[in-house]
């Protein structure tokens, strides 16, 4: 595992009444009164250059932001009426400020060497009591999520130090990191039965989360695929409508002029049957007659065309209300659309989060399973052997009167049960043999 390189996490405005100055955990006094009248001059001047420096701290549903560096510019910035303050907000553990407090402060100031001195031996106390706390911390959690505590303490403790907070992050982030460091651990068989029967109840039940929240995933994006193209119909249709509604506005709008027009001609005493807007009303609803009975065919045209723009109208009004409600759905479809599209957004980031942390297992697993480490438990193991056997001898040659046919039964079967070990080792060794010949084998063939 790397060591992180940078805390950051965003840049964000926040409240002046969400910011915790903690002055008692922190190692030197604040500026004086007039350097922080000289620093509200420069912000003035030339604009915050370097933003206070905070890290997030839940109280209860609500968030609070522990300042870690820029106490001065926090009071510059609170003379000159700001409620607002520009941070960085870094992703470091509630635990760690007191140690980053002194990080900041000590390596910046201009110390005599006797407190640099001092300062150095505090902060070394103060991360000693920070591994603690981390380690207390991540066994809490693997406790939480049912690993049992042999197999915690395992982890915790095959765990170098500048790798536990990134670990417990990593884990109360996305508990699905646990998979790989379990089963990775299981390996070692160096764990009872019952240990072993939890550890692999624990791995099953967080890999059926895992699938279902895949699963949930997969689930809504078809789902939200199904709904953009029911959007895309209802876009469709509100779009064929307006074009309806657009034709017969615009044919209301002629038939009310030629109303209009017709209503003045009835009027005349001399109706001339040659007016054109006549000759529309006459071609449009009547055909020899109306020569003969003008008045009543353009009284007769003029009732038509108003009941059919009543009727047009109603069309309308129609359509109107059918786009209305397409627009609706449209709208409920997208409210459904963004907050299925949010969901698959968080599911993304957890499984984004599982996948990143792939590499930092990696390193993890090679520390916790290593050929070095068997090879070292193996030396182990022959000591205690060699041990054993000068143990036996001793007991064969001169406490001989005190032993009895249980006794040789009860070593009879730790000789048959170790036996049985070595036999599982060597099937093992042999496996792992074949393996990597197989592996040369495919090279040389390439």
């Amino acid at each position: 595992m790397e060591k992180r390189m940078t805390l950051a996490v965003e840049e964000k405005e926040v409240p002046i009444e969400d910011i915790i100055v903690p002055e008692d955990e922190m190692p030197f006094p604040p500026l004086e009164e007039e350097m922080v009248e000289k620093i509200k001059e420069t912000i003035v001047k030339y604009g915050l250059v370097y933003k206070p420096v905070a890290i997030p701290i839940k109280e209860g549903n609500r968030t609070k932001y522990c300042l870690i560096d820029g106490r001065s510019r926090l009071s510059a910035l609170m003379k000159l009426g700001c409620k607002e303050i520009p941070c960085t907000v870094i992703n470091a553990l509630p635990e760690e400020r007191k140690a980053l407090y002194y990080v900041v402060e000590c390596f910046r100031r201009h110390l005599p060497e006797d407190e640099r001195n001092q300062a150095e031996d505090k902060l070394r106390e103060i991360e000693e009591d920070l591994t603690v706390k981390l380690k207390e911390k991540i066994k809490s959690l693997l406790s939480f999520h049912g690993v049992p505590k042999n197999v915690a303490s395992y982890i915790v403790n095959n765990i170098a130090t500048e790798e536990l907070a990134p670990l417990y992050i990593t884990l109360d982030k996305n508990r699905y990191t646990l998979i790989p460091i379990l089963k990775a651990v299981l390996e070692t068989e160096r764990f009872s039965k019952e240990d072993i029967s939890q550890t692999q109840s624990v791995i099953e039940k967080l890999e059926q989360e895992r699938i279902a929240i895949e699963k949930e995933k997969a689930d809504l994006e078809k789902r939200i695929k199904t709904l953009l193209e029911e959007k895309q119909k209802s876009d469709n249709r509100i779009k064929e409508l307006e074009q309806e509604v657009t034709l017969l506005e615009a044919e209301i709008a002629e038939l009310k002029e030629q109303i209009a027009k017709a209503g003045q001609i009835s009027t005349q005493k001399n109706v001339i049957l040659d007016d054109p807007e006549v000759k529309k009303l006459i071609d449009r609803y009547v055909q020899e007659r109306a020569k003969k009975e003008a008045e009543e065919i353009i009284k007769t045209a003029i009732k038509r065309a108003t009941d059919e723009q009543a009727e047009l109208q109603k069309r309308l009004n129609e359509i109107l209300n059918e786009r209305n409600k397409y627009l609706r759905e449209k709208q409920e479809l997208e409210d459904k659309i963004r907050a299925l599209e949010k969901t698959n957004k968080d599911l993304s980031n957890k499984i984004k989060t599982w996948q990143d942390s792939t590499q930092f297992l990696k390193n993890i697993l090679s520390k916790v399973v290593s050929v070095e480490l068997i090879l070292e438990e193996m030396n182990t193991v022959i000591t205690r052997l060699n041990s054993i056997y000068i143990s036996l001898t001793y007991l064969k040659g001169i406490k001989m009167e005190t032993l009895q046919e249980t006794h040789i039964y009860s070593l009879i079967k730790k000789y048959e049960e170790m036996e049985g070990r070595l036999r599982q080792i060597e099937k093992t060794i042999n496996d792992i043999k074949e393996a990597l010949n197989n592996k040369f084998s495919d090279r040389q063939a390439l």
